[in-house]
C-alpha cells in the first residue's frame, strides 16, 4: 500500500501543510518514535493503532483496549473507506482518495480539539440549581459511602455471588476493568491474585505463577538498596486498562534520579530523569585492536574533550566517496550517497553489513594481470590469494604460455613442457595450492611461476589494490606468504544501551546526524551527540518538541532473566506448565 500522510496546521489565516509518503501493509499510529505515523501528544499512547491493508481493503485496529472514532462511532476495529473521518485524542484524521500512484491520502489536522474550551462551555454551578447545598452534600456523601463501601462490604459478609444476583451495587464498582489478556486464564476468580480482601495484590501472589522470575537488574552491580518499592505492582498492572508494564518516565526516574547516593555505591550509572532536562551525554561503543589481545569494545563518553577513535583498521575516507560532483567509476562519473553502502535492515533498526563484494568491488576490482582482465583474486586470506596466483600462473605455463582464455599472449621461456599422452592434464588454476603446485615441475617452471606470483602479489599488496583500503605488513621471514593484512572489524552497534529506528527518521537526511561529508579518516566516529537529538526530542512532558520518555530509546534492563511461565486458555480449560504449587493453588480456589 502506498499512503501519503498530509499534516495540516493552521497558522493564522493560512495553513501550513507538509507531506510524506509511506509504504507497507501495516502502518503504526501512535506517540512513539518507532511509529510510521507519529503524533506527538501525551494523550496518545506510544502505540495506539495500525492501518492494515489486506486484499485491497484498508482496516484500522487499535492496541491494548484503545479506541478510535470512525465517523463519530467508537470502535476498536473497522474497515475504512475514502471520505471516512477518524478522531484520535481530539485529532481529526480524514481518509481521502489517493492520487499520483498513492492508494490513499491521510490528512491529519494538527490543531487538536482542546479539553479546556469544551469544559468552559459548561459553566453551570450547583449553587445555580437553588438546592440546599448542605443537605444535598450529606445526601451525596451518604449515597457514595453506601455504594462505594457499604454494599461491597455487605457482599464480603454474605457472599459476593449473592450480592451480584441482587439489584444492589456489587463489587464490580471496584473493578479496574477486564483482565489483561496475559491474566485472562484466571477467569472470574479474583482470588488468584487478590488473596485477601481490601489488601493489594502481594508479591507472593505474583510469584506463585512466575516462580522463575528474578530481580530485573544485576544485584551484584547495584546492591539490594537499589529497590525503591517492594511490590510487583510498582511496575506492573493486571487489568485491560493498564499496561502489563508501566511505560511512563517516572518508572525509570524513580530509581535513576540519584545514582550517586550511598545505596547505589556499586553502580557507575549516571543520573537521568528527563531526556531534555537531565540526561547524560551518549556513550559510544568503538572498536579497539591489539596484536596481543585481539578485538575489544570500548565505551567512549562523548562528554570527553578527546575525540573518539574507532580502530576498525580499515582505510576509508568518507569525504572522498560522497563528493557532490561524484567520483570516477567503471562507467564514468558516479554520484554516491550514504545509502549506496548503508542500507537499513527490515524493521528499520540497525544497518545491514557492508561487504566488499556487494558495495566495493564494482569500483575496486581485484584484477591482477592485464592479460586476464576478467580474472580477480579472492578477497580475504592472503594465503588464499597466493595459492590462487600460484595455480593461475602454473596453469598458464603448462598450457603453453598463453593467458587463460587467450592463445595470443606469449610470456616467459619460449620452450614449454609438453604433456605426454596418458598423463593427467591440469584442469584449472584451483588444481594447485601452496606446497603442491611445484611438485613434479622443472626448475625452469618453478622459477617462472615464482617470479610472476611475486610481481603480482607485490603489486596487489603494496601498491595498487589491497593497500588502498587495508594496513599491510611485510615479514620477509615468512617465505610462503610474507604479506599480512591487519584484521578489519566494523562496528555493528554504536550504542548498545539504546534502541533506534531509522524508519522513523526517514524524512531526515543522513547528513543531519552523521558528518560523513567532512570526515577524511576512518577513525572518525560519525555518531550524533545528544544535543543533535535534543533539537527534536524532549522529555515526556516537553513542549514544542517530540515528547519522548525513557522507553522511547531504552529497553528495560533484564539481566539473565529466565523466561516466565506460559499459561493458555483453551475454551474453559486452563493449560499451564506442570508446576505442582500452581496446580494445587488453582484447584484449592
Amino acid at each position: 500500500m502506498q499512503l501519503i500522510v498530509r499534516r495540516v496546521k493552521k497558522k493564522g489565516a493560512s495553513r501550513e501543510v507538509s507531506q510524506e509518503a509511506i509504504s507497507g501493509e501495516l502502518i503504526g499510529i501512535g506517540r512513539g518514535s518507532d511509529q510510521s505515523i507519529q503524533i506527538a501528544d501525551k494523550r496518545i499512547p506510544l502505540s495506539h493503532s495500525q492501518l492494515i491493508y489486506r486484499n485491497g481493503s484498508l482496516f484500522i485496529e487499535t492496541n491494548s483496549g484503545n479506541s478510535v472514532l470512525v465517523n463519530n462511532e467508537a470502535v476498536r476495529s473497522s474497515p475504512l473507506l475514502a471520505d471516512d473521518v477518524l478522531e484520535i485524542a481530539g485529532y481529526e484524521i480524514k481518509l481521502l482518495e489517493g492520487n499520483n500512484g498513492a492508494d490513499f491520502i491521510l490528512e491529519i489536522n494538527l490543531d487538536a480539539q482542546e479539553v479546556q474550551p469544551l469544559q468552559d462551555r459548561f459553566n453551570l454551578k450547583i449553587g445555580d440549581l437553588k438546592f440546599p447545598q448542605r443537605k444535598l452534600s450529606w445526601f451525596f456523601f451518604l449515597t457514595m459511602l453506601f455504594v462505594g463501601l457499604g454494599s461491597p462490604l455487605l457482599g464480603y459478609i454474605v457472599g459476593f455471588d449473592a450480592l451480584r444476583e441482587s439489584p444492589l451495587p456489587d463489587d464490580g464498582i471496584w473493578m479496574s476493568g477486564d483482565l489483561h489478556p496475559a491474566h485472562a486464564f484466571t477467569g472470574d476468580n479474583c482470588q488468584y491474585c487478590h488473596e485477601t480482601a481490601f489488601v493489594s495484590v502481594t508479591d507472593s501472589a505474583c510469584l506463585s505463577c512466575h516462580q522463575t522470575t528474578s530481580h530485573h537488574f544485576d544485584q551484584n552491580l547495584v546492591g539490594n538498596s537499589y529497590i525503591t518499592g517492594s511490590a510487583c505492582q510498582d511496575c506492573h498492572g493486571g487489568h485491560a486498562g493498564e499496561d502489563i508494564t508501566r511505560d511512563d518516565q517516572e518508572l525509570c526516574a524513580t530509581c535513576h534520579q540519584d545514582m550517586h547516593s550511598a545505596g547505589y555505591a556499586k553502580s557507575n550509572l549516571r543520573t537521568a530523569t528527563d531526556f531534555l532536562e537531565n540526561h547524560p551525554s551518549f556513550k559510544v561503543a568503538v572498536n579497539k585492536f591489539s596484536n596481543e589481545e585481539g578485538w575489544s569494545a570500548v565505551r567512549w563518553d562523548q562528554a570527553l574533550k578527546e575525540p573518539a577513535v574507532d580502530g576498525s583498521n580499515l582505510i576509508f575516507p568518507h569525504d572522498v566517496h560522497v563528493q557532490h560532483d561524484g567520483i570516477n567509476g567503471p562507467d564514468g562519473i558516479e554520484v554516491l550517497g550514504c545509502d549506496s553502502c548503508h542500507q537499513v535492515e527490515p524493521g528499520g533498526g540497525n544497518m545491514l553489513d557492508v561487504s566488499m563484494e556487494k558495495h566495493c568491488a564494482s569500483c575496486h576490482e581485484l584484477t591482477f594481470d592485464p592479460g586476464a582482465p576478467n580474472r580477480s583474486v579472492p578477497h580475504g586470506d592472503p594465503k588464499e590469494l597466493i595459492e590462487f596466483l600460484q595455480g593461475y600462473y602454473a596453469y598458464e605455463y603448462l598450457q603453453g604460455g598463453g593467458a587463460i582464455g587467450s592463445s595470443a599472449r606469449q610470456t616467459g621461456p619460449e620452450s614449454r613442457p609438453v604433456r605426454r599422452p596418458g598423463s593427467p592434464s591440469p584442469l584449472s588454476p584451483s588444481t594447485y595450492s601452496v606446497g603442491s603446485v611445484f611438485q613434479g615441475l622443472s626448475q625452469e617452471t618453478i622459477d617462472y611461476v615464482s617470479s610472476r606470483v611475486a610481481d603480482a602479489a607485490s603489486n596487489l599488496f603494496e601498491r595498487q589494490t589491497c593497500a588502498i583500503c587495508h594496513e599491510i605488513t611485510f615479514d620477509p621471514s615468512e617465505n610462503q606468504v610474507p604479506w599480512n593484512v591487519t584484521p578489519v572489524k566494523l562496528t555493528d552497534t554504536w550504542m548498545p544501551k539504546a534502541v533506534f529506528s531509522h524508519d522513523s527518521h526517514e524524512n531526515m537526511s543522513c547528513g543531519d546526524c552523521h558528518e560523513a561529508e567532512s570526515s577524511s579518516v576512518s577513525t572518525d566516529v560519525l555518531m550524533p551527540e545528544i544535543d543533535s537529538c535534543q533539537n527534536c526530542h524532549g522529555g515526556e512532558y516537553a513542549k514544542n518538541l517530540l515528547q519522548s520518555n525513557c522507553l522511547t530509546c531504552h529497553e528495560f534492563h533484564y539481566v539473565d532473566q529466565p523466561k516466565m511461565l506460559d499459561s493458555f486458555v483453551f475454551g474453559s480449560e486452563m493449560i499451564s506448565d506442570p508446576i505442582a504449587d500452581f496446580i494445587q493453588r488453582a484447584s484449592a480456589k
